[in-house]
């Protein structure tokens, strides 16, 4: 959903950035900016500073930087929509609606809210339950789950009966008009299971439940271990998906293990739900678990938000190799250190803290590998003696995947692992990847490979990035020009919006409202851009860092991020205009095409009995009046 950028000046001007952060991390006054130790890395010295005149918030010692949507989206890993609604609920400013139609909206927002507390209430009457004892309480201290571990992840019971419709229509009465309309919710969510023929039941009988929630701890799905010895039922099952509820984007433990992710940088990921807990157990606390599915995209995406380094740690049997491998594939590009660990065969991190066997877990996880190790190893697996061929056909596939990888550095790193691991030349594995190599007698230069890998965005995202719809030529170059400025040196944002008074004319009616709100952004935030970060002594990776959130905003209004960044990085490169004089230059082509509108309206308004021409000439006279060279210069 698209925000009108009104919108988002509300929200910034009713809320206070300070206030909000606060709430988190401690502030103390230091001049005109506040500081505290930053919420998303671990220091001793303070270097996490906020403005809350302008708006923003920078660490010196991480690089995070943003408004109070991103750190909202950071700190509770949310997308920038979630964000702004929560925002704007806390901000008390009423955001449009979607589809224009209220009623069809508001029966939305009940059905969903219905949703919610049918998970609350089922989640809250299972905790009763096991807190009873019976088999659920058995399990738990066979496994050595502490009681506060247990109380953390909220576990339940549910008995081997049906109890939930005549337990929750009494409580949520105020919610539904009839039974029939409480089951199909509760349908819908995978708490009751209806049969063929009307029979119902409830669907998690006789297991022990593990509430799956969002980052802010809600319930929205439960995972179920059965206790009891019944033929033909599963061992694990989990909530169906739903519009509370997709296990590809979610990931188990994340609101517990939120203040040790953030404290560390740093994420275990375990396969099984008691996995989590028993590592808590043991001290571990920035540990997740995939919700029954193996890591996806979206799960990468949500640990690219709170950690830098995940440690995969994978059961030893070959399941656990092969989701290993798959991590590996998984995790490129992702800007994340991916290393991995494989347990003994038959045991996992919950067997191995049950069984006392704490120094051997921790001796484990000291000897995490690269991921990449894994991957090769699981490939080298019913192979025998590494030969030739076998050898051949194992780099002609990782070759594939190394295609992939856009940053040099981390392409260069891989290759010569897997070319250690495979015990051949490294060239050999470089001349496989680079199938795309043009035929001899044709070299690539240095200047090209800058070039290239100045290039956030690879070419086969560029072809999927859509590009606002163009009206004329000239509005686009026009545009062009503003978004190259300002991508180039932020500071410059501030003039380009100031246009209007610069140019005696309405320079930025003609700018299209995805445009006016990136160029207020970028100007908002703490940015050096293509131009300082040129002059500046970074690494690629603090490089890329500082690239991130440019490209963040632009793609945010859905605007040419590739084209704008190449445009960039190409004039300081090459040493290109300066930027005073593109931004004085789009002052005049906004004012000659405010002009070419002034006539037109007086033409089509006016009789033809009129003297248009007199008219259109008096109008032109008044706004070249208006827009004089010197008074752009004085502006600047």
């Amino acid at each position: 959903m698209a925000f009108n950028q009104n919108i988002l000046d509300r929200i910034r001007e009713n809320l206070s950035l300070a206030d909000l952060i606060s709430e988190s991390v401690q502030l103390k006054r230091s001049g005109r900016n506040l500081s505290g130790l930053c919420p998303f890395h671990s220091e001793k010295t303070p270097s996490f500073n906020v403005n809350d005149e302008q708006g923003y918030f920078k660490c010196f010692g991480c690089g995070k930087r943003g408004s109070i949507f991103d750190f909202v989206m950071e700190t509770r890993g949310l997308s920038f929509p979630e964000a702004v609604k929560f925002l704007a609920r806390r901000a008390g400013v009423e955001l449009p609606e979607e589809s224009g139609n209220r009623a069809e909206e508001e029966k939305r927002r009940r059905a969903l809210l219905a949703l919610r507390e049918v998970m609350r209430e089922a989640v809250t009457l299972y905790q009763r339950e096991l807190q009873r004892g019976g088999p659920g309480a058995e399990y738990l201290t066979r496994r050595r789950l502490t009681p506060a571990v247990i109380q953390q992840f909220g576990l339940g019971y549910a008995p081997d009966r049906d109890l939930l419709v005549e337990t929750l229509k009494e409580k949520l009465k105020g919610y539904f008009s009839s039974e029939d309309e409480l089951l199909s919710t509760l349908r819908t969510v995978g708490l009751v299971t209806v049969k063929e023929g009307g029979r119902r039941y409830d669907t998690f009988r006789g297991r022990l439940l593990f509430p799956i929630s969002k980052s802010d701890g809600s319930p929205i799905a439960i995972g179920g271990r059965i206790l009891i010895d019944v033929p033909n039922r599963p061992k694990y099952i989990n909530s169906c998906e739903s519009p509370l509820y997709s296990k590809s984007k979610t990931l188990y433990g994340l609101s517990q293990a939120l203040p040790a992710l953030r404290k560390t940088r740093e994420a275990f990921l375990v396969e099984g739900y008691v996995d989590v807990m028993s590592m808590h157990s043991a001290g571990y606390e920035n540990v997740v678990a995939a919700c029954g599915t193996a890591v996806t995209a979206d799960h990468v995406k949500v640990f690219k938000r709170f950690v830098d380094r995940v440690v995969a740690v994978f059961d030893g049997d070959s399941a656990g190799r092969r989701a290993a491998a798959s991590c590996f594939e998984t995790f490129l590009n992702s800007g994340i250190d991916v290393q991995g660990v494989v347990l003994p065969q038959g045991e996992d991190p919950g067997s191995l803290v049950e069984q006392g066997k704490l120094s051997e877990l921790e001796s484990l996880l000291r000897n995490k590998v690269p991921i990449v190790d894994l991957y090769i190893a699981q490939r080298l697996e019913g192979t025998g003696e590494l030969g030739a061929a076998a050898a051949g056909r194992i780099a002609t596939d990782a070759a594939k995947l190394l295609r992939k990888v856009t940053n040099p550095v981390e392409r260069e790193f891989l290759l010569r692992r897997i070319s250690e691991k495979l015990q051949v030349n490294p060239k050999a594995i470089e001349s496989l990847v680079d199938v795309r190599k043009p035929e001899v007698g044709f070299q690539r230069s240095e200047a090209r490979r800058s070039e290239q890998s100045e290039k956030i965005v690879s070419r086969e995202e560029a072809k999927n990035t859509p590009h606002p719809k163009r009206s004329s030529r000239p509005l686009d170059t026009y545009c062009h020009q503003l978004l190259v400025a300002v991508v180039t040196e932020p500071l410059l944002g501030k003039t380009v919006l100031e246009l209007s008074s610069i140019s005696g004319a309405q320079a930025m009616s003609v700018v299209p409202a995805s445009v006016r709100s990136a160029i207020t952004e970028l100007s908002r935030a703490i940015g050096p851009g293509v131009a300082s970060m040129r002059k500046a002594a970074l690494s690629e990776t603090e490089r890329d860092e500082e690239l991130r959130w440019i490209v963040q905003i632009l793609d945010r209004h859905g605007l040419p991020t590739q084209h704008v960044l190449s445009e960039a990085f190409r004039q300081v490169s090459v040493g290109g205009s300066r930027h005073d004089r593109v931004i004085a230059e789009a002052a005049m082509t906004a004012s000659r095409m405010t002009l070419q509108g002034e006539v037109e309206k007086i033409r089509e308004s006016e009789s033809g009995e009129q003297n248009t021409s007199k008219l259109a000439q008096l109008a032109q006279e008044k706004l070249l009046k208006k827009r004089s060279i010197e008074r752009i210069k004085r502006g600047q």
